[in-house]
């Protein structure tokens, strides 16, 4: 999967030319953290989910953002989807851009029992989650081995006062709580 900002964009976001291997691994792990804390890909891909039954009506993907629903199979058997125009049939589900499918009869209580083929995500990557990706990762460019402090003889450097996991401010968590599952 793709990090959710390039190494160029990183790159012009520090001001300053770095170092392209780890201008990449820094966008790939701060692109996995942000991925982490919203619980989801958010950029868009195609995607098979393989779900428990719940026993209820509404069964909801690890997804904000689905963008289509391609096939449904549940305890091995394929079922469709409602006509757009009508109303669900008995055995038929309807779905919501907000990552939730709704069957009349209900999903089956069972262990790994639905298996959902769907395309999800955002296309470009929101403004919120990327500013939050360019300061992860202007972080881990900065400190690429994670150091806190370093000392050498009696030359001590202190580099960051938490983890870089642990560097979250509010604003950063709040923007990102706009694309975390619930």
């Amino acid at each position: 999967m793709d990090p959710l900002v390039t190494a160029e964009e990183l790159a012009d976001y520090c001001r300053r030319p770095l170092d392209v291997a780890g201008d990449g691994l820094a966008v790939a792990l701060a692109s996995g953290l942000a991925r982490l804390y919203c619980g989801w890909s958010i950029s868009s891909e195609q995607a098979t989910f393989v779900l428990d039954g719940n026993g209820t009506r509404i069964l909801s993907l690890p997804t904000l953002l689905l963008l289509g629903v391609d096939e449904v199979i549940v305890n091995g058997v394929v079922i469709v989807a409602a006509a757009d125009d009508a109303e669900a049939g008995y055995d038929e589900y309807t779905w919501s851009a907000n990552g939730q499918l709704t069957r009349w009869c209900g999903w089956p209580y069972r262990m790994r029992g639905i298996t959902v083929k769907c395309a999800h995500g955002y296309d470009d990557t929101p403004d919120a989650v990327r500013a939050v990706v360019f300061a992860l990762g202007a972080d881990i460019a900065g400190n690429p081995e994670g150091l806190i402090s370093k000392t050498v003889g009696q030359v001590s450097r202190t580099y960051a006062t938490k983890a870089i996991t642990q560097r979250l401010t509010g604003l950063q968590l709040a923007q990102l709580d706009g694309y975390r599952l619930p």
